[in-house]
């Protein structure tokens, strides 16, 4: 089991997966919270990175683990024909929203849910980079029982009187956290490290596409869900499930808020990352970093809008 098996040895370092963004009212900017040592923080809050073929950072894993073969063998083995060209040769138009985008393949306009590719291109980023994934360190290390507390807030943590006081449930979720934070941080990147007063601070997190930097305001649903929402009792089912919570935090981008005037110009800093993000990584990522799934033709996640050719019959009929 993946408790057996991975359990912690180092002495140094309530509901369902939610797929919407959540946010906690974090004031510090986006470009403030996460970035690395290599890059500055205008690069964090405009990325200008568009990589249309793997990085030469690019390297797959190398643990020759029977459940990461499995899953790599099932994200291999699963591939839409159709959507897998699509995704490589198709052209970027604009975002409608934090959810869809539109592109063009041929000669068709298509709406795509680019936060529902983005999720399983995250996914499988998390399986195939296994253990050997680059960091993102965090320029603010972050409390984790803080930011549990955090999440249990939120109506997505789905907490009720019978789940027990808050706080007690925010201090089992970063005991929970600190006993795995071997297995998160070899093979996920995600370091977890006591401070001089031992409390326990997230410091980095794991960069699966080069270039993207995840939204901080998810974070505290992410540490949630990674203490609610992981199988730590059979291996292949907790590797599973922690690139799956991965590939659901990372797939959110930032959002406006619908507040007062004041925060109008706030909104437009935060509109034009999100559109950066999903123009000039996402999409040309979608290229390498993704083995498009069966399941995502049924769920919506591409819907032609238009056709060339009937346009041409309308205009002829003019």
């Amino acid at each position: 089991s993946c408790e057996k098996n991975l359990s912690p040895s180092k002495t140094v370092p309530f509901g369902g997966i939610s797929n919407k963004c959540s946010c906690y009212g974090n004031k510090r900017s986006y470009s403030q919270l996460i970035q690395t040592d290599e890059r500055d923080e205008n690069n964090v809050s405009t990325p200008q990175l568009r990589q249309y073929s793997k990085p030469s950072t690019f390297v797959e894993t190398n643990f020759s683990y029977g459940s990461i073969k499995r899953l790599i063998s099932e994200i291999k083995s699963n591939i839409h024909d159709e959507m897998n060209i699509m995704l490589k040769k198709c052209v970027y138009v604009g975002r409608i929203d934090h959810e869809y985008s539109l592109i063009q393949y041929k000669t068709k306009l298509l709406s795509i849910n680019h936060q529902n590719i983005a999720a399983e291109a995250f996914y499988q980023m998390a399986i195939r980079r296994f253990g050997v994934v680059p960091k993102l360190k965090l320029s603010s290390s972050i409390n984790v029982e803080e930011f549990a507390r955090m999440a249990l807030d939120l109506k997505e943590a789905d907490w009720s009187e019978f789940d027990g006081p808050k706080d007690e449930l925010a201090l089992s979720i970063k005991s929970l956290l600190d006993q795995k934070r071997e297995i998160f941080e070899d093979y996920f990147s995600i370091i977890l490290e006591n401070d001089q007063e031992g409390i326990l601070k997230l410091t980095h997190l794991p960069e699966l596409i080069e270039g993207y930097f995840p939204n901080p305001e998810g974070l505290p649903l992410f540490l949630l869900r990674l203490a609610t929402d992981v199988d730590w009792l059979e291996e292949e089912s907790c590797f599973r499930s922690i690139s799956t919570q991965l590939g659901n935090y990372y797939s959110c981008l930032p959002e406006s808020r619908s507040c007062d005037s004041s925060f109008e110009k706030s909104n437009e800093n935060v509109d034009d990352v999100a559109t950066s993000m999903v123009k000039d990584i996402l999409i040309p990522s979608f290229r390498w970093s993704i083995f498009p799934p069966k399941k995502l033709s049924k769920e919506d996640t591409v819907i032609q809008i238009a056709s060339l050719e009937k346009l041409y019959k309308v205009f002829e009929r003019c």
